[in-house]
């Protein structure tokens, strides 16, 4: 700022950094909207390798998601690595009232999750779309690869015709590296 002023004039100010603040730069009342603070979506958070973590560590970070606004609390599995003990997890989670997903490719760990009583599965494609028609579960649909917009609306497609309850993502690339072609997609 010093140096604008230099450069500039004393008559530099610097603006707020919250857009919310503008009017009152300008002498105005901050307008804060009376829903301001509800969401509309649902937000999952998400326990990576789940699988490693004890029952009491899962129930801990589950409740702790739960306080900080997770509506569906996610089981991420270790690609390779079968949970044999995910059923376990599942129900006692459920038991406790939360709402469960299950973030994995393999079959039989999302089939077993399924009948604990997920609401969620993570992620199908082409590789596990065919047993999905089966676990009477709502799905996240994801390509096979990030760009792959023929797999992506196969796997669409294929589930659909099934029935499935389908949420689609596209997935995101980061910022900078391709991230508006997978906004658009």
């Amino acid at each position: 700022l010093p140096e604008l002023r230099q450069a500039l004039g004393p008559h530099v100010a610097c603006g707020p950094c919250d857009i919310r603040d503008l009017p009152t730069f300008f002498g105005g009342k901050r307008q804060r909207a009376s829903d301001y603070g509800e969401h509309s979506i649902e937000i999952i958070a998400e326990i990576n390798h789940a699988a490693r973590l004890s029952l009491d560590e899962l129930h801990a970070l589950a409740k702790q998601l739960a306080r900080d606004g997770a509506d569906i609390i996610d089981l991420g599995c270790t690609p390779g690595q079968r949970w044999s003990q995910v059923a376990d997890a599942v129900k006692s989670l459920v038991d406790e009232d939360h709402r469960v997903s299950i973030d994995t490719l393999d079959v039989w760990e999302a089939a077993t999750a399924c009948r604990a009583g997920v609401d969620l599965v993570l992620s199908v494609n082409s590789s596990n779309r065919a047993a999905a028609i089966d676990w009477g579960t709502p799905v996240v649909v994801i390509p096979d690869t990030p760009g792959d917009k023929k797999s992506f609306s196969e796997t669409i497609n294929f589930l659909s015709r099934g029935a499935v309850t389908l949420r689609l993502d596209p997935i995101l690339e980061p910022l900078g590296c391709g991230f508006t072609d997978s906004l658009l997609r």
